[in-house]
């Protein structure tokens, strides 16, 4: 099971890392647990330390992986996250607000509040320089109903630890404030689409008072 992901170039990534709003967003099938969950194998994904496994910025596009087990699902789902990331730092580096890769792999109300940061972002001139680390903690699956039949896998809701704390950001050209806790744990959930055969980040969701990872 892939655990952690490291992204170059990122342009004020912290504010779009899914920090979300405090408390649930809304969106589809906000299953109970239906599963335990499956950890990461990685002692560093809890412990604050970075994978010595970790990747490179993975590829774009839609993640097509069938969820045919629950680890496979947990692995594709935070795939998923992997590339929405790498494609949103991207366009906030160069100033881009095209939601063309980003509809391949995030719905409402996810997709919704990606549009409004990226169109925020390229009104204030941010940039930033640096690398950020994403870590899988834990994720696990619940269940979902489709054209009367129930899904085991399709629906992941998984923590994962954003680490923005080799980032260095500006706004307007002048050096911004740094966040107050650069490893924050955030939770995610993503589904898989039958009907289109893809995987796609739905919302997320934050305590109150953030959770140092």
């Amino acid at each position: 099971m892939k655990t952690s992901i490291k992204i170059s170039a990122l342009a004020f990534a912290g504010a779009l890392a899914l920090t979300g709003c405090n408390g649930e967003e809304g969106g589809p099938d906000s299953s109970t647990p239906a599963s335990t969950p499956v950890s990461s194998s990685s002692p560093s994904a809890s412990a604050g330390e970075s994978s010595p496994g970790a990747v490179e910025v993975p590829e774009s596009g839609a993640v097509t992986t069938k969820p045919v087990s629950e680890e496979v699902a947990v692995d594709a789902a935070f795939e998923t996250v992997e590339r929405l990331w790498a494609v949103t730092d991207a366009q906030s580096a160069d100033g881009s607000t095209s939601m063309k890769r980003v509809r391949d792999l995030a719905v409402d109300p996810y997709r919704t509040k990606t549009q409004k940061y990226l169109k925020l972002h390229a009104s204030k001139k941010g940039t930033a320089t640096g690398e950020r680390s994403v870590e899988l903690v834990d994720g696990f699956t619940t269940p979902m109903t489709y054209k009367g039949k129930k899904l085991k896998f399709h629906n992941v809701q998984m923590n994962v630890c954003n680490d923005t704390s080799g980032i260095e950001y500006k706004a307007n050209g002048k050096k911004a404030k740094r966040p107050s806790m650069e490893r924050t744990l955030l939770t995610v959930m993503v589904q898989f689409d039958p009907g289109k055969k893809q995987w796609f980040v739905t919302r997320t969701k934050s305590d109150e008072e953030p959770q140092k990872c």
